[in-house]
């Protein structure tokens, strides 16, 4: 069976967008944690002013990409392009994801 270049959004879309924005919300919380205990830094220069300047403006702004993501999905139908899009974050943030976890068994080796 051929597959069309668009179609309606289906669950499993959704599913990933929703795992997406639990991996975002991840990395924001980790992130933050990271950076409060001075473990780690954050790489990204405009994320980084963006922490120093307000917290609330850097757990906003890190969330916006799932949430913005999940109103694409339920507003338009899901294009091939969309979906590149949606696996390409999913690898992105699990990649981060492991390196949160990196970091974390690395601290908590230390301090044994």
């Amino acid at each position: 069976m051929e597959q069309s270049i668009t179609q309606p959004a289906s669950k499993r879309q959704f599913m990933n967008v929703y795992i997406l924005f639990i991996l975002c919300l991840l990395d924001t919380i980790l992130t933050d944690i990271g950076l409060r205990t001075h473990i780690i830094g954050e790489a990204n220069p405009l994320m980084n002013w963006i922490y120093s300047s307000s917290k609330i403006a850097f757990y906003l702004m890190k969330l916006a990409l799932p949430v913005a993501l999940i109103v694409i999905l339920s507003k338009m139908r899901a294009t091939l392009l969309v979906n590149l899009f949606l696996r390409a974050a999913l690898v992105i943030y699990s990649i981060v994801f492991l390196m949160h976890i990196s970091w974390i068994v690395s601290v908590l080796a230390l301090s044994i």
